[in-house]
């Protein structure tokens, strides 16, 4: 009612009256009539009562929609799992904790278990709240001990001394993983508590039997993500449905979905480290299944090596661009081992491929600076791919179909090159400082291995085009084998003298690894020693046995035509691989 108590006229009209909305149209009222008309166009014409419905305020809709409520549940779920993440694993108070402090003859006092932070706030988040009203903290080190794995602590100034170890000893070796010197060992357990933890394993003292709990504990997680990351753990899905979901679909209609963040140049690291390690295995052992090369790998080393980050980005990138050039030889020679239907003949072009890579490795080695040409490392990754790049040579016939008479002299050129970067890799692993020989990375110990099949199969090879004696006569497999044997005990005992402060790897039984390898330098050069003194047709053959009392079966390199490195002699690697040898029980690390 107005204040005239007049009925107050109706100033806006709805959309529809009752019958238009029965029929899915608007009214249209007359334009000579005033807003105070009661019967639209419609209705006159039908002669139909037009009933309006009620006019009121319309009511405004809330802010829980569809969309937000899915927005808040990924909030939530994400906040869940940045948490957990930044959660420490709990001590396990069952099994007996060692630390350094107790390999040093130290009693130090462990708490039983740790109480996981923010913990508590989990619930609340279970329910739905918003994600400004949790509030979850950084895990902070405790200040007794910190789980690394289970059975093993350490305090945080040890970690602090160990992660210095790293940044020093082993970074410079192994450039992909680098910390910046800056860095504490509680900014690195809070900010990258995965990361600490792997440092911690691959660097602080262990026992024998600690390391042997390390390797079970590894392997069993590395078990259960392999089941997780294959999702054989979940049903199948709709391979309709793969490229994305209901929540990735809400947080599209939200604005917070932001796709894949660009890489950083630790990303980049990575990428490059797992090509090394992955084509290392393939091209040294023949393995077909490697990460490829491709110019994605060669646009991450331009880009670290122009964000010069970190001095070890220089030679991570050459480590990359000389193993690049590994794996052209590697491609570019046929391989017996995968290929049944491969061509072993060697001829005039696969000589000429054989220079234009040398050529390319001897450029890439004058373009680097002195420091890294000089380094030892970088010494033995050089002379291990002039190694690998002529290997294929003793595999290879000279083609009886080809008319060019240098083929055969091309093949020992071949052989023979193969045969100075035997001994050049000799020299560059003898001339590493037997302090710095047990925490070699990965690749010193797969050149090592090539380096002992390739010497051992042209010191034993019979062939038209190459003279066995004056092979031997220029390498004595015998003094090589004793020098670098005498040079791991070396190492061993530096190990020893230094096992306070950095890890001594140990193999089962307590014994060392820089022991096990000299025992079996040891047993080679018995072995070689055997094959050379000829065996009487009268005298019986003395079968080689090892020290679990089975006799091992005794085959004469000099009657087996073309071994491959997978048929090498299996007599030999049945002892070489036997790691309870008679040859190394009197000399145990």
């Amino acid at each position: 009612m107005s204040e005239t108590g007049e009925p107050r006229v109706r100033r806006e009209r709805p959309r529809a009256c009752a019958y238009c909305n029965k029929s899915k149209t608007r009214c249209i009222w007359p334009a000579s009539t005033d807003p105070g008309q009661k019967s639209c166009e419609r209705c006159s014409r039908l002669k139909h009562i037009c009933e309006l419905p009620e006019f009121g305020d319309r009511r405004k809709r809330g802010s829980t929609t569809r969309v937000g409520q899915l927005e808040e549940k990924i909030d939530g779920l994400v906040t869940l799992l940045k948490a957990s993440r930044q959660l420490p694993q709990a001590s396990v108070g069952d099994l007996p904790a060692h630390s350094v402090s107790v390999l040093l003859g130290e009693t130090t006092t462990v708490t039983p278990g740790l109480e996981l932070p923010g913990i508590a706030a989990v619930p609340a988040a279970v329910k739905g709240p918003q994600p400004d009203d949790i509030v979850f903290t950084l895990p902070t080190p405790p200040v007794e001990q910190i789980d690394i794995f289970p059975s093993f602590q350490l305090s945080l100034g040890e970690a602090e001394d160990i992660l210095q170890i790293y940044k020093e000893s082993y970074s410079p070796l192994f450039p992909f993983v680098p910390v910046p010197q800056m860095t504490s060992a509680n900014d690195l357990f809070t900010e990258k508590p995965f990361l600490f933890r792997t440092i911690m394993t691959v660097t602080a003292p262990q026992s024998a039997m600690t390391q042997k709990i390390a390797d079970i504990w590894f392997r069993k997680y590395l078990a259960i993500a392999l089941v997780m990351d294959l999702e054989l753990n979940t049903p199948s899905r709709n391979a309709g449905r793969l490229r994305g979901g209901l929540a990735e679909d809400a947080a599209k209609a939200g604005g917070v979905y932001r796709g894949r963040a660009p890489h950083t140049l630790e990303d980049n690291r990575a990428l490059l480290g797992c090509f090394y390690i992955s084509s290392m295995v393939a091209a040294l052992f023949r393995h077909s299944f490697y990460l490829p090369h491709t110019n994605y790998l060669t646009t991450a080393c331009t880009i670290l090596e122009g964000a010069q980050e970190y001095e070890s980005d220089k030679f991570l990138v050459a480590q990359i661009r000389m193993q690049r050039l590994m794996v052209t030889g590697y491609h570019a020679f046929p391989n017996t081992d995968i290929e049944a239907s491969a061509q072993a003949d060697f001829g005039t072009a696969l000589s000429m491929t054989m220079t234009s890579i040398r050529n390319e490795v001897e450029d890439l080695k004058k373009d680097l600076p002195p420091e890294i040409q000089n380094h030892y490392l970088f010494s033995l990754i050089y002379s291990g791919a002039i190694m690998r790049l002529y290997e294929p040579v003793i595999y290879m016939r000279t083609s009886l179909a080809s008319n060019d008479v240098t083929d055969g002299a091309r093949r020992t050129e071949g052989l023979w090159r193969c045969l100075e970067a035997c001994r050049m890799f000799f020299n560059a692993y003898q001339a590493i400082p037997a302090a710095e020989v047990p925490y070699l990375p990965f690749s010193a110990t797969c050149h090592l291995s090539f380096w002992i099949v390739t010497l051992s199969r042209l010191l034993f090879l019979s062939d038209s085009d190459w003279d066995l004696q004056l092979a031997r006569k220029h390498v004595d497999l015998c003094d090589i084998v004793e020098r670098l044997s005498e040079h791991f005990c070396e190492a061993d005992r530096c190990a020893a003298a230094d096992e306070w402060r950095r890890k001594r790897k140990f193999i089962d039984e307590g014994r060392s690894t820089m022991m096990v390898r000299s025992d079996k330098l040891r047993w080679i050069r018995s072995w070689y020693t055997s094959k050379l003194v000829p065996v009487e047709e009268h005298q019986p053959r003395i079968a080689t046995t090892s020290a679990s009392g089975a006799e091992l079966p005794d085959v004469d390199m000099f009657e087996v035509d073309m071994l491959s490195p997978g048929q090498f002699d299996p007599c030999f690697w049945e002892a070489l691989l036997n790691e309870d040898l008679a040859v190394g029980a009197t000399n145990r690390g």
